[in-house]
């Protein structure tokens, strides 16, 4: 009976004596390169707190806009009065501003493809069933598209950008789009 209950005994005595070597993570046999202060850069940035941002400028001296477009005159109108309502008023003069913007508008053509109502139906007398064959047709749609973004000016770098469409064919698309844009400003 000794002999059988040996090498279990004997495996067990051995798993613990390899335990007893080292600890590979105790802080002595880190490498002297890590035992610095950790890196912060591995973890995630901290939320960006867009309620200190109380004023804005524009980035360029003119917006850039797509040739194919035929009016965006009133687009920095539209932005400027739509900050507004979302609580970012323009800088003063010779006031720095907490934010740049930054706007441009393109016009870009969309396909649709859609199945006419009106089907071709056919009695298919060997499985008894009607076949229906839907008939497809494409449509191009013209699409204003407006994108902004806004630029931190203490850093100098992008903290937030958008873009929204509208169809071109609306009478007023151009103050659609940037409502749409800017409708999840300040992001929560």
């Amino acid at each position: 009976m000794a002999i059988g209950f040996t090498g279990p005994a004997l495996a067990l005595a051995l798993l613990l004596s390899a335990c007893q070597g080292d600890n590979p993570y105790r802080y002595s046999s880190t490498l002297p390169a890590a035992r610095g202060a950790p890196d912060w850069s591995a973890y995630p940035a901290a939320p960006r707190d867009f309620s200190a941002y109380r004023s804005w400028r524009w980035r360029d001296s003119a917006p850039r806009i797509d040739a194919s477009w035929r009016d965006a005159s009133g687009l920095r109108e539209r932005i400027a009065e739509t900050l507004d309502r979302r609580g970012l008023r323009p800088a003063r003069p010779g006031q720095p501003a907490d934010l740049e913007v930054q706007a441009r508008v393109t016009s870009e053509q969309r396909l649709y493809r859609y199945a006419d109502s009106d089907r071709y139906s056919r009695y298919d007398p060997y499985q008894d069933t009607n076949l229906y064959s839907p008939t497809w047709h494409t449509a191009a749609e013209e699409v204003l598209v407006v994108h902004i973004e806004l630029y931190d000016t203490a850093e100098g770098q992008q903290v937030w950008q958008t873009r929204a469409e509208a169809p071109a064919s609306a009478r007023d698309a151009l103050r659609s789009a940037v409502q749409a844009a800017l409708a999840d400003y300040p992001p929560r």
